[in-house]
């Protein structure tokens, strides 16, 4: 039987030329089948790997009771790819792969992880976190959970109270509790008091500070300034009138309740902190130096005189310093001012200062009076506390020393 044959072209180095190859047609058709072949397997593996790069993620986060929580922050862990919640509590997010892990998070309630798993669909239930709710606020009439409170309060903790560098109430507890505000009165002297607002300003007329209570004492002055913030437990702030109200009329204003810190039944501890701060200047007042300035003086008084029309009166000829031929002065010209100009060389000056002599002078001092009187500070403050005892009797004592220096030389507060 005659074979049938089948002539490929082939690729050369040189391009494409027709350079015929007969092999048997069953060979060439068997070659063909596998060419198909391995060109689906590659498009098949280039399907998988492009839908492996994005896998469609969505569902709906509810609360413990059922119900949509909008907002909601659903994140992929370790990424900026994020979306929050509409207002049905539902989610739709791309994530990189089956691996991703989806971070849920919500103000008052605990953090999730949630790994993805291939899932297209992942419906979120989200947890009270115990610790927030449980948190103790003090008020007036006492102690209460946080999540029973009716009325408006904020409270906060020794360790967030002391979680930066502070010589004092009012500088640890600023930007630290919603609604109230506190700033400083001496623009930033050494030792300064705080001004200290809760929901603004209410009156002009008569004061605005809140009332103080420390461990149940009222009305303690300066509470701010003189306690040391290292002794204070806890800082509860009452705002409204049914938090103050036991307080009555003294209350109108706020309520600032601080316990200390007490003693501790058990094996004594005993602490020793220090912290040490640099102050720099942020802003600076930009000045003409000597030499700016004499070009300004001689430049205006050149105008005055110049758009005047020649008019004498436009110059207090008093303030003129100008000497040389043709001085209008009546005062005191650069070579009669030895303890401000000195004697310099023709043309050795930026420009020529002309004395009553006829002479060139120029400025003896160039002083930069803000570098005089300011320079950075640096200040410390050294707290060591023990505390101790048993169910009989409790113990804690603390000693503190605070230097605060302030940016102007010579000020300081200890």
């Amino acid at each position: 039987m005659k074979k049938q044959l089948l002539s490929f072209d082939m690729l050369s180095g040189n391009g494409l030329k027709d350079v015929h190859r007969w092999v048997p047609a069953k060979k060439a058709r068997a070659f063909l089948m596998r060419i198909s072949l391995l060109f689906l397997l590659v498009m098949c593996c280039a399907g998988v790997t492009s839908y492996a790069q994005g896998i469609k993620v969505s569902g709906t986060v509810k609360d413990d009771g059922g119900l949509p929580v909008p907002g909601v922050n659903v994140i992929e862990k370790g990424t900026t790819n994020g979306i929050a919640t509409d207002g049905d509590g539902k989610y739709s997010l791309v994530v990189s792969g089956e691996n991703s892990v989806l971070v849920v998070t919500f103000i008052g309630f605990t953090t999730q992880e949630i790994s993805v798993n291939s899932q297209s669909v992942i419906e979120i239930s989200l947890t009270p976190d115990a610790k927030i709710l449980e948190e103790i606020v003090v008020t007036g009439y006492g102690n209460t959970l946080k999540k029973d409170l009716t009325g408006s309060a904020a409270a906060i903790t020794s360790k967030t109270l002391m979680n930066r560098p502070a010589l004092n109430v009012g500088q640890a507890m600023q930007g630290k509790l919603a609604g109230v505000q506190i700033t400083d009165q001496a623009g930033g002297a050494p030792g300064r008091d705080v001004m200290i607002r809760i929901r603004g300003t209410n009156s002009i007329n008569t004061s605005n500070d809140p009332l103080f209570v420390v461990d149940g004492i009222v009305g303690v002055q300066n509470a701010l300034t003189t306690l040391n913030p290292n002794d204070i437990e806890s800082i509860n702030v009452l705002k409204d009138a049914s938090a103050t109200s036991i307080y009555g009329a003294r209350g109108a204003n706020g309520v600032v309740m601080i316990t200390t810190k007490r003693g501790v039944a058990g094996k004594v501890q005993v602490e020793y902190s220090r912290n040490t701060t640099l102050g720099t200047m942020q802003r600076h007042f930009y000045t003409l130096n000597a030499d700016q300035m004499m070009y300004v003086y001689e430049q205006s008084m050149a105008n005055a005189e110049k758009f005047s029309g020649g008019a004498t009166s436009a110059i207090n000829r008093g303030k003129d310093f100008r000497g040389g031929p043709g001085s209008l002065a009546t005062g005191l010209t650069y070579s009669e001012m030895p303890w401000l100009f000195k004697q310099v060389s023709e043309g050795s000056y930026i420009m020529p200062l002309r004395g009553k002599d006829g002479n060139t002078y120029a400025p003896i001092y160039n002083t930069d009076w803000e570098d005089v009187a300011y320079d950075n500070s640096i200040s410390h403050n050294d707290q060591v506390s023990a505390r101790g005892g048993n169910d009989v009797a409790r113990f804690n004592i603390s000693l503190g020393k605070s230097h605060e220096d302030g940016l102007m030389n010579n000020s300081y507060f200890d």
